[in-house]
């Protein structure tokens, strides 16, 4: 709620001091972050997530998708796709439409 209204540093100090995290509550701060065009924090929050061994899943990878889009970033775009096919997610009807957003965001064609 706090992200996704703006006030990110709030949302950024409450995500600090929970006791317990999940990809939910990640995702929650990357989407925050990208709504706000705190790109670059999106993507830090990101591998923090990763580095932390949270599990992710369907939920996660739109909004980082969108990160990468924003950033103009199609290496690491194409990273995250590879890893929604070790997930085995990339069919999921979400996910492949943010892959084809962050594509066609930046001029990608087949």
């Amino acid at each position: 709620m706090y992200a996704k209204s703006g006030s990110v540093d709030t949302a950024h100090d409450l995500f600090e001091k929970m006791p317990q995290t999940n990809v939910v509550t990640w995702n929650a701060m990357i989407e925050g972050y990208v709504l706000h065009r705190f790109v670059e924090m999106a993507l830090e929050t990101f591998m923090e997530m990763q580095l932390a061994d949270v599990e992710r899943n369907s939920t996660i990878f739109p909004s980082i998708l969108h990160a990468f889009a924003k950033k103009g970033a199609l290496k690491q775009g194409m990273n995250i796709y590879q890893s929604t096919k070790d997930c085995r997610i990339s069919s999921d009807d979400v996910v492949a439409t943010a892959l084809v957003d962050m594509y066609a965001k930046m001029g990608v064609r087949q």
